[in-house]
């Protein structure tokens, strides 16, 4: 009896990955728009949580290679399962470092800013 691959594995990793992924993606707020003419302005300057998306796409690609030695008895699902997650574990990383930069460099700017004589 040949084993199919199941859809199954591949589903539930998107859908994994999708609830609790996006410490990058949606937890971390880049500078504001217009924030050069604000006096003050809030985003996110701990890469905290885009660390810990690139942690988790470096296990989940670490499963995927895992996951190599199984295709034979299992199918690929789990293969590209772990492969999408860590796709997506690692875009979410990027972004929210993307967004962690930008909020150091705009504070930084505003603060050199504040720091010129005459200019308020």
């Amino acid at each position: 009896m040949k084993r199919r691959s199941s859809l199954l594995p591949i589903l539930a990793s998107c859908l994994l990955s999708g609830a609790v992924s996006g410490c990058g993606l949606v937890f971390t707020k880049g500078p504001p728009p217009g924030h050069e003419a604000m006096p003050y302005f809030e985003c996110s300057e701990n890469a905290s949580g885009p660390t810990l998306d690139f942690i988790m796409a470096g296990l989940s690609a670490l499963a995927a290679v895992g996951a190599v030695r199984d295709v034979e008895h299992r199918g690929s699902g789990q293969l590209v399962g772990q492969s999408l997650a860590a796709v997506v574990w690692a875009f979410s990383g990027k972004s929210g470092m993307d967004k962690v930069h930008a909020c150091r460099a705009a504070r930084a700017a505003a603060a050199a800013k504040r720091e010129q004589p005459g200019k308020r």
